[in-house]
């Protein structure tokens, strides 16, 4: 009888990499049924499309990942900006967690989806994120890694009168203001260029078509 050589010691790491597999792949799978079945509902999707600058705004709404520190604090720099000014902000963010990180600091206005709060489609099904798409911001800013589905459903169908963001080139998405760059902007490069092209842009009529800036 044949005989497979094997040493047992090998086992674990081999069945780590077929979990690893397993779960990029089943990953992978949600991930386009829930964008297969949000371009279902986006179809759907009724907005008073009205555009306003950052001047005009009163209403903003901002969406971005929790990635790192510094990150986070930019974007915390940024609402306090607007605040300052009057703005009244609203900001969800996303974590890849079961906790919140010790750097995240809960604040009024301020609320985070967590894994806990996704269904197996990586939709997000919490009260205040089901509260944020429907409010009809003057003004959304998604600041949010493109890679995070979460935020990406929470922008798509969002009833915000005018969406801001960054895109991949030649992929507008769900942004009435389309900023482009050949390679991913920091928080901090993508809050200059918003700040820039949302002050400097006079609207005078509600947009017919996609605004593309390119970097």
């Amino acid at each position: 009888m044949p005989r497979i050589n094997s040493n047992i010691t090998d086992l674990p790491f081999l069945f780590s990499i077929n979990y690893k597999t397993d779960l990029k792949i089943f990953t992978t799978i949600r991930v386009r049924l829930a964008r297969y079945f949000l371009g279902k509902l986006s179809s759907r999707l009724k907005r008073q499309r009205q555009a306003k600058n950052l001047d005009q705004a009163g209403d903003i709404g901002i969406v971005y990942s929790l990635l790192t520190e510094e990150e986070y604090a930019a974007m915390g720099r940024f609402v306090k900006s607007l605040q300052d000014k009057g703005k009244k902000v609203q900001v969800l963010g996303y974590y890849k967690g079961k906790k919140a990180p010790v750097y995240y600091a809960p604040k009024l206005a301020y609320d985070l989806i967590l894994n806990s709060d996704l269904d197996i489609l990586l939709r997000p099904v919490s009260e205040f994120s089901d509260k944020f798409i429907d409010y009809p911001f003057d003004l959304l800013i998604d600041l949010s890694s493109p890679e995070d589905f979460p935020l990406a459903f929470v922008v798509e169908l969002s009833k915000a009168s005018f969406k801001v963001g960054q895109g991949k080139p030649g992929v507008p998405g769900p942004f009435d203001l389309l900023i482009e760059s050949a390679t991913p902007l920091t928080v901090e490069e993508l809050i200059k260029q918003v700040v820039h092209y949302t002050s400097t842009i006079e609207f005078i009529s509600p947009p017919t078509q996609v605004t593309k800036t390119s970097l």
